[in-house]
């Protein structure tokens, strides 16, 4: 049986594949020191010619070692990591430094010294800042508490005077009020009417509400209608702008702190006479009083001199109140009996409501 042949026809001539030429040994000095040439090569031999490019030299030479980076690959790489490294250290320290000055801003926003109210909390925008109210003038109130703040800030002080009055009515018109005086008066018992409208009527005064309610209940018992006001009067500092000179002032302070001495000695003994019928002796304090009394009736008229033109005429009450309680602690020496402690409280009554005119006139 025959074979088939089957013939196959290309357009193209097959290439046959070249096969690898034989490795040639280089030529070396040894070689040519065995041809006989003493240094090597022969006269005229070039000798091992450098390749063009070295790099295929090296490939050649060493066909196992395949080197996918450049020679200097390792040191980058080791830049490279301590850069990251310092990155790193950098990034952290400024964290914590931010977080510090953060948290520092927050302890002086919060817990700052102003505990009243500070322009720098985040809610600040939302309402004003007190000062802004007081410096505006808004409401008398805020006008008020900006003068009382300013009168702290550069106050001076005049002596304080706390007592507790006994009020009997209080009267619309002026007419009203003058009626009830007299007639409470020619009764043998004390009324003081204000100035101005609310006409009020006070019966008596006390240094302490315990003698207060005694004197007051002396006048329930004729079916009057009594209250008690506890009042405290140059309580706060004042500014005593019109006063310029220091030694002015104090002159001021010492004649109204022996006022005040009379006021307290009289008083507590004129609420202990009514309490015990007009039976009590007013020796042991009378030369202390009297002493007082004169010391201030001969240092008002130079002190009139110094004094704001408007608080004149309140010194002149205080002093006209003092003079009524004088004569009248006199007059009981000589011929005791309870209506003239009614007059002695009178005259205390002028001396306070002169005082607290007195004080606002200075503010």
């Amino acid at each position: 049986m025959e074979k088939l042949r089957i013939n196959v026809r290309t357009k193209n001539e097959t290439i046959p594949l070249s096969s690898p030429e034989p490795k040639r040994p280089l030529p070396s000095a040894d070689a040519g020191k065995e041809k006989g040439f003493p240094h090597g090569n022969p006269p005229g031999d070039p000798g091992i010619r450098r390749p063009l490019f070295a790099w295929w030299v090296r490939e050649e030479s060493d066909e196992e070692l395949i080197g996918w980076g450049s020679p200097y690959s390792g040191r980058k790489r080791g830049r490279k990591k301590e850069g990251r490294i310092r990155s790193v250290i950098t990034a952290v320290a400024g964290a914590v430094l931010l977080g510090g000055l953060m948290g520092l801003v927050t302890m002086t926003l919060f817990f700052s010294d102003d505990a009243d109210f500070s322009n720098r909390t985040i809610d600040s925008h939302l309402r004003e800042m007190p000062s802004d109210v007081e410096k505006s003038g808004i409401g008398k109130e805020g006008q008020e508490k900006s003068e009382e703040k300013a009168g702290e800030e550069k106050g001076y002080r005049l002596p304080e005077l706390t007592a507790v009055l006994i009020q009997g009515g209080t009267f619309e018109k002026r007419s009203g009020a003058l009626e009830t005086v007299r007639k409470k008066r020619s009764e043998g018992r004390a009324a003081v009417s204000t100035e101005e409208s609310p006409f009020r009527i006070y019966r008596g005064i006390a240094m302490e509400e315990k003698e207060a309610r005694t004197v007051a209940a002396l006048l329930k018992e004729k079916g009057e209608e009594i209250q008690l006001k506890k009042v405290a009067i140059a309580d706060k500092p004042l500014s005593l702008s019109g006063v310029s000179r220091e030694k002015s002032r104090q002159d001021i302070s010492g004649l109204i702190k022996k006022g005040h001495h009379v006021f307290r000695l009289m008083g507590e003994k004129s609420a202990e006479g009514l309490r015990n019928q007009g039976s009590v002796s007013l020796e042991p304090v009378w030369q202390e009083v009297f002493q007082n009394y004169s010391d201030v009736a001969q240092t008002a008229p130079e002190l009139e001199k110094v004094i704001p033109h408007r608080a004149k005429p309140h010194l002149v009450q205080m002093v006209r109140g003092l003079d009524q309680v004088v004569q009248n602690s006199r007059g009981y020496q000589k011929e005791p009996g309870t209506a003239t402690f009614w007059q002695i409280q009178e005259g205390l009554v002028r001396y306070a409501l002169a005082y607290e005119k007195f004080v606002d006139a200075l503010r």
